[in-house]
């Protein structure tokens, strides 16, 4: 009889352990994905414009630390819109001047400049068109750029202790001195 509550107690706890470790899991999970959602909802473009062809001329500048460039974006609009929102640093990224062109009209919208989020580095370019659904459009974007802190060359950071050594042409920090549409 001892031994039969023994392992009746033992069980119990061992449920109750099961029940705890479920618990902390989902609330982990429900954590997780919440985080995913806001990071999500926050820094990934709206799904206005899907990029075609991504089409970059640089012209770099060793002594003044700058890249003089133009991207031209082919991209197809999903969704009616007026606003044309890219990534960039707006601490690097300085325009100078924007225009949009319907392949299909060769109608071309002088952009202007743009605004900037500074909180999410997003380069908003508002029109007073709107952009039509399943329409194809040529972005084209003249910028300039810096692309080094020191040492003359394409290096922002370099930590002598642990050997980092951060190149902007990364895929991790081109997002700094370049235009992207998509995350």
């Amino acid at each position: 009889m001892v031994s039969c509550i023994g392992r009746m107690a033992q069980q119990a706890i061992i449920n109750a352990q099961l029940c705890t470790v479920t618990v902390f899991t989902a609330i982990y999970a429900c954590l997780a994905y919440s985080t995913v959602d806001l990071f999500d909802s926050y820094f990934r473009l709206p799904q206005h414009f899907n990029p075609i062809i991504y089409d970059l001329k640089l012209t770099l500048s060793p002594k003044k630390e700058t890249i003089w460039g133009q991207v031209r974006i082919e991209m197809q609009c999903t969704k009616p819109t007026s606003e044309v929102l890219l990534h960039a640093n707006p601490l690097f990224v300085k325009v100078q001047h924007a225009t949009i062109e319907n392949r299909l009209t060769n109608e071309t919208i002088d952009l202007g400049i743009p605004n900037v989020d500074w909180n999410r580095y997003l380069i908003v370019f508002n029109s007073n068109t709107v952009f039509d659904s399943g329409s194809v459009y040529y972005l084209s974007v003249w910028y300039q750029t810096t692309y080094a802190d020191s040492h003359g060359g394409l290096i922002k950071y370099e930590d002598k202790v642990w050997r980092i050594l951060q190149i902007l042409f990364s895929s991790f920090n081109i997002r700094l001195i370049n235009f992207c549409l998509i995350i």
